[in-house]
């Protein structure tokens, strides 16, 4: 073979090589792209919605606001405990505890939370606490093990999450109307088969708000509570 058809053979080798090479990284990045949206669309089990019971079959979750990630610590550092539960954003109608079997067949705690509903929280009530309280809700929840099963008093569980939020957003620094504004803005006058009506949820933020004040009446003097 002669130098010059060498060197014409090597360089179709090299580009050939390219190519499949390419394709193969184009096809690596599909599959795996393919896997982590697998991987993030989970089948729902028992779950405890802010409001409504939830339709939700499978849930798409993706990694959570920042902001969410910190107030959760905030939250779970004012009761003294460690998170049993992992916090998401996702596809869901507002926000909601629930229990989550991973592919390897592991049962977790999540709380899910749906970005634009926390938007229009934040907007229709004019204050930050209102979206923490919605959170405070569902910690309540994982805490108290209502998402371990699907039996029980929905309204009495639901009632215990509202006092249980209001008694830490009080911890947080929150007056008595911001704890109660989604609740006042977002929830049914009526109630529901899963839910309470409107005034015994506000009763029930108002309790543990008020039980806060009165166990640790030093606590929320400035306003703020002091991370």
């Amino acid at each position: 073979m002669k130098p010059f058809d060498f060197l014409i053979f090597a360089l179709s080798l090299l580009l050939y090589s390219c190519v499949a090479n390419t394709g193969s990284s184009e096809k690596t990045s599909e599959l795996n792209a393919i896997k982590e949206e697998k991987l993030n669309s989970i089948a729902v089990l028992n779950s405890c919605s802010y409001y409504d019971k939830s339709n939700a079959e499978t849930v798409n979750f993706f990694n959570p606001e920042i902001e969410a990630e910190l107030n959760n610590k905030k939250i779970m550092k004012l009761v003294g405990l460690s998170s049993n539960f992992t916090i998401k954003r996702a596809n869901v109608e507002n926000a909601m505890a629930t229990i989550i079997q991973s592919y390897s067949g592991i049962f977790e705690r999540f709380i899910l939370y749906d970005q634009n509903f926390m938007n229009s929280v934040k907007l229709s009530t004019g204050n930050d606490f209102s979206q923490w309280s919605i959170i405070a809700h569902e910690i309540g929840h994982h805490l108290s093990g209502y998402t371990l099963t699907s039996s029980g008093d929905s309204h009495k569980q639901e009632l215990e999450a509202d006092e249980f939020s209001g008694f830490v957003m009080y911890k947080m620094g929150a007056t008595l109307p911001q704890v109660q504004s989604a609740i006042e803005k977002f929830c049914s006058e009526e109630g529901s088969l899963s839910h309470p009506q409107k005034k015994g949820r506000l009763a029930a933020v108002e309790k543990g708000w008020w039980n806060a004040k009165t166990s640790s009446p030093n606590s929320n003097a400035s306003g703020r509570f002091n991370f």
